[in-house]
């Protein structure tokens, strides 16, 4: 297993086969995931386990009646982003401007000091774009998490993640909550943000409290 889990076409395989039976699970009113990789080497093993953990196991169940995962993530595309802070800034521009006039030395580290100050622009539009995301969506959502932001070899997406979060929804409102991800995916691509929707998955990152 240890060899196997260091292997990420066989993680993906194994993961995909996992996510395709919860998937067939999620039609129950209550679902609590497993851990991939979870092994039992026998049906006594699991009587054992249910009978040990039968208090957490009815109050996560409890919990997460009626609910599923969904999962947001905003990527940015750095150039764009930048450009959108220029765009944003006339003093900038006028920076960059200035520094062309100029003699060479003297240019060369205006232009390093406007270039700086555009990368910490569009970092700061990114990072308040991201709380304008989570805190709206926190606000249609009966739980949220923070998670890391993926690798991109393991999310395969092109962009910087600058948010990664989880939220749990109750299924009745599930079409409201993705026309609220719409439309904030959609005021803030003109700067070089993409919102991705997902969903509805196994709450996985609900089967603790979240306060936990």
């Amino acid at each position: 297993l240890k060899r196997n889990l260091e292997d990420l076409a066989w993680v993906e395989r194994t993961a995909r086969a996992h996510d395709a039976v919860l998937a067939r699970a999620l039609a129950a009113d209550a679902l609590v995931p497993f851990r991939l990789c979870t092994i039992f080497t026998d049906e006594a093993h699991v009587r054992h386990m249910l009978e040990r953990e039968r208090e957490r196991l009815l109050d996560a169940l409890g919990r997460l009646r009626g609910h599923a995962e969904w999962s947001v993530k905003l990527l940015a595309d750095p150039p764009k982003l930048e450009e959108a802070a220029r765009e944003r800034s006339p003093a900038m521009a006028a920076t960059m401007a200035d520094a062309e006039g100029e003699a060479p030395g003297r240019a060369f580290f205006a232009r390093r000091k406007a270039d700086q100050a555009v990368r910490e622009d569009a970092r700061a539009m990114a990072e308040a774009a991201a709380k304008e995301v989570h805190d709206r969506l926190q606000q249609e959502a009966a739980a949220a998490t923070l998670l890391p932001p993926q690798h991109p070899e393991l999310s395969r997406r092109s962009g910087q993640m600058v948010l990664n979060c989880a939220y749990l929804v109750h299924r009745s409102h599930a079409a409201q909550f993705a026309a609220v991800a719409g439309e904030l995916g959609e005021r803030h691509r003109g700067i070089g943000l993409e919102l991705e929707l997902s969903g509805p998955w196994a709450p996985y990152n609900f089967v603790t409290p979240t306060e936990a």
